[in-house]
């Protein structure tokens, strides 16, 4: 409460001190917590700001905007860290919120998702959709590339026997199940790489993709939704 109270002595010009400040006494004697204070201090440098100042300030906070490289934790799950802007949170949440809203399927059951995984899969969802190449904007989407790296001796004696091993690797050394890897290549680019038994490349393939765009369009206008059973995300 008294920083929130000197910065705004510093940057807005309110016509009655001890008003503003029994207004913040009363918020932090109802608990509002710390990004309440800062919603107040934005609120009252817009009205009474100095002409300027929360431009110059919310600018500053821009250029310090950050997404870190990820780290695992000892829970084996990769963390990283997301600096914003207010004004650039609020367009990412405004679009986090509108694609982890709970999913009811056609029999009631509610989402079993907890509130954090939802949002998860909403940002990964608008990464799809950022990569996804516009066929109408020469150049536009970045379609994952996928190296599937399997020993000879695999491919040889069939899937089968790798069907518990993590064969395929990411570009940023990821050991991937065989699902995991499945998943992946129904919507990527699949490179396969063969290699002898001292890891020399035998051979490497070509990417393909295994959709046309024209199909894509007809079978979303064809089923509507995913068509896995009990499954209701729209079909983007």
């Amino acid at each position: 409460m008294a920083k929130s109270f000197r910065r705004l002595k510093r940057d807005i010009e309110y016509p009655n001190w001890d008003a503003l400040l029994a207004i913040l006494i009363d918020h932090a004697a109802e608990g509002a917590p710390v990004k309440d204070f800062a919603a107040i201090e934005d609120l009252l440098s817009g009205q009474y700001g100095i002409p300027g100042r929360l431009e110059d300030q919310h600018e500053r906070l821009r250029d310090r905007r950050e997404l870190s490289g990820f780290h695992r934790d000892r829970n084996g799950m990769l963390v990283a860290t997301l600096r914003l802007d207010p004004a650039s949170e609020a367009v990412f949440t405004a679009a986090i919120n509108a694609l982890s809203a709970p999913i009811v399927d056609e029999r009631g059951n509610l989402d079993p998702r907890s509130a954090g995984a939802r949002r998860a899969d909403a940002l990964l969802d608008m990464v799809a959709a950022a990569t996804e190449a516009d066929r109408d904007v020469p150049g536009s989407g970045t379609k994952a590339k996928v190296v599937v790296t399997i020993p000879l001796e695999t491919l040889m004696s069939g899937l089968e026997d790798a069907a518990e091993k993590g064969w395929a690797t990411t570009g940023f050394s990821q050991a991937l199940s065989p699902s995991e890897a499945r998943i992946l290549g129904c919507d990527a680019q699949i490179i396969p790489a063969v290699l002898g038994s001292k890891s020399e490349l035998l051979d490497l393939g070509h990417a393909k993709r295994l959709i046309t765009p024209a199909q894509r369009l007809a079978l979303q206008q064809r089923d509507g939704r995913c068509t896995f059973p009990g499954c209701t995300i729209p079909p983007a």
